[in-house]
């Protein structure tokens, strides 16, 4: 029996997040090595016609540059979140992506959890029309980064699974520390966000549609509980294993290469929230 040689990936990026998605990638993939971000090496390593994809995972502002240059050089790219906070280097990426033949993929990492989808499948089924999310992502955090970046573009990935973000609007509200944004709100009549870095864990996802509410929280080390209500009685309550979902991305990914997919279409409803929120609350 023939088996097909596993692609071959860099990772570009070797700090903490950077290592966490090697180890997932190397189920499917052949990790040439892991890289800094080295000019020197990043050279080396972009214009290397045997490595087929780059996985990317240094920080936020470099990944634009990183993206459309190894885009350029015939590559599919994973690239950690943000890709930008510009709308229009997203459309940029998306197009060079699309006009190569390449995979672009996005690593909004929730997007890809089963029991989420699970979530949304039961809403789409259920009667009614308006949809309402509420999300809440909280981590106490010491370093100086900035909430805009580390947790709002996952909270506003999870609200895009089941309302267009093009659709929304919202008042916004923004706490700093040292000038640095750590805790935002998004609140209007679709969408109620909440992002922090200085309060204690938590995740939530609550969804409303008609008479039906899914709440997905987490219940153990990797584990969530779904628990769909109306009226107060309970349709099911279902315990999902959370353990997985990096390495569902890289499945993705593997799928998006071989047919030319991304997942750009989030980010680019994800990237126009956050120009905007640049323009009015970065000063």
């Amino acid at each position: 029996m023939h088996f097909k040689e596993k692609s071959h990936i860099a990772i570009i990026g070797n700090g903490r997040w950077g290592t966490i998605l090697s180890k997932y990638c190397k189920e499917i993939f052949t990790v040439r090595e892991q890289f800094g971000n080295n000019p020197i090496i990043l050279e080396n390593v972009l214009s290397d016609k045997s490595i087929e994809s780059v996985v990317i995972a240094t920080p936020p502002f470099t990944h634009f540059q990183l993206v459309k240059r190894a885009l350029s050089e015939g590559k599919n790219v994973f690239c950690e979140k943000p890709l930008s906070m510009r709308y229009s280097e997203v459309v940029e990426s998306g197009r060079c992506a699309s006009e190569n033949g390449l995979a672009l993929v996005i690593d909004y990492t929730h997007t890809f959890s089963l029991g989420l989808k699970k979530c949304r499948s039961f809403i789409r089924s259920s009667p009614g029309e308006k949809v309402f999310v509420e999300v809440i992502i909280n981590k106490e955090e010491n370093r100086e980064i900035s909430v805009i970046t580390a947790l709002l573009p996952h909270a506003l990935s999870i609200v895009n699974m089941f309302v267009n973000l093009r659709d929304v609007e919202f008042k916004e509200e923004v706490f700093y520390r040292d000038r640095i944004p750590v805790e935002c709100s998004l609140v209007g009549k679709r969408i109620k966000v909440h992002t922090s870095l200085r309060n204690p864990r938590r995740f939530l996802v609550r969804v409303k549609k008609g008479d039906i509410c899914v709440q997905y929280n987490p219940e153990g080390r990797n584990g969530w509980t779904i628990i769909a209500e109306s009226f107060n009685k309970v349709f099911f309550k279902q315990f999902q294993d959370e353990s997985n979902n990096l390495r569902e991305a890289f499945k993705f990914f593997n799928k998006a290469i071989q047919e030319q997919g991304s997942n750009i279409e989030t980010e680019k409803g994800v990237s126009l929230i956050l120009e905007g929120l640049e323009r009015r609350v970065l000063v």
